[in-house]
């Protein structure tokens, strides 16, 4: 099976654009103004689904939002963001932070 790519819009049945305002564009207003949207947490994306969207296109934006992250599908933003992810290394455990350097060096040796 391969693994859908952010381009692939038809995954989430949704406009390209949309799905690069989802991981560039930042909260409006709220308690999490200024904070982009695919980094909100789940649980306030899902008030807002249960009491009801903001009308425009930020309701619209966190209604696909919620499919995102009611289907774990956040990984596919990554390479949308600007600057794209990289995984957070501090939180590695030291053996697989010496792995990754390893590869990233292009040994694989131990």
């Amino acid at each position: 099976m391969q693994r859908a790519k952010a381009n692939d819009a038809h995954v989430l049945g949704g406009d390209p654009k949309m799905l690069l305002e989802i991981a560039r564009m930042k909260m409006p207003f709220g308690r999490y103004e200024g904070r982009v949207l695919i980094d909100l947490p789940e649980p306030y994306i899902v008030w807002f689904h249960t009491n009801g969207l903001p009308k425009g296109r930020i309701g619209v934006l966190l209604g696909l939002l919620y499919e995102v992250k009611a289907n774990g599908l956040e990984p596919l933003f990554d390479e949308l963001r600007d600057p794209p992810r990289r995984p957070d290394l501090e939180r590695l455990e030291p053996s697989v932070r010496d792995e990754l350097a390893r590869i990233r060096r292009g040994t694989g040796q131990k």
